[in-house]
């Protein structure tokens, strides 16, 4: 008798062990889900939407967080570069993703990028404005949330006395 109360509880905690194992395997891609949807929460679109790396979201969304703090300003918002000061969003992104990273290998991932003609493309150096050292943080920030938003950045919204006539 005693022998088999534990035969009955061992089969009990067996049988209760295997229903959480099977219980987690069909959750878990709806755990993993959560984790997608937690990220498209924030009211952005997702990477593959943008057409952009999963970093590049991460990042794009730190430094609109950054211009709304005032880390990124005026004063550290711009790079030099031969004499010439231009506007940066990719550099920034880089650098804070990749702080052991060199500059010269900053500018190598924004020209590439430039370079595809991708999505990202007219957030780095867009091509509607005619002076680049003259965009403020605010101005980039408001361009990256557009984009973030719609997939494209609208300079023409964000910084309209900057933009070329045609």
């Amino acid at each position: 008798m005693f022998s088999s109360f534990f035969k009955h509880r061992f089969h009990l905690l067996r049988c209760l062990y295997e229903r959480i194992i099977v219980y987690l395997i069909e959750c878990l891609p709806i755990l993993v889900n959560y984790q997608n949807l937690k990220l498209e929460m924030d009211g952005f679109l997702s990477k593959e939407k943008l057409g952009i790396n999963q970093w590049e979201r991460e990042e794009l969304i730190l430094f609109v967080k950054k211009v709304d703090n005032n880390s990124i300003n005026a004063s550290n918002f711009s790079m030099i570069y031969k004499d010439d000061i231009h506007l940066c969003i990719g550099r920034h992104i880089f650098i804070s993703r990749f702080p052991e990273k060199t500059m010269v290998e900053c500018g190598a991932y924004v020209h590439a990028r430039v370079g595809e003609f991708g999505p990202i493309t007219e957030l780095f150096s867009p091509s509607e404005i005619s002076r680049w050292h003259k965009i403020t943080p605010q101005e980039a920030r408001d361009a990256v949330v557009y984009f973030l938003e719609t997939g494209d950045p609208q300079w023409g919204n964000a910084a309209p006395s900057l933009v070329r006539p045609f």
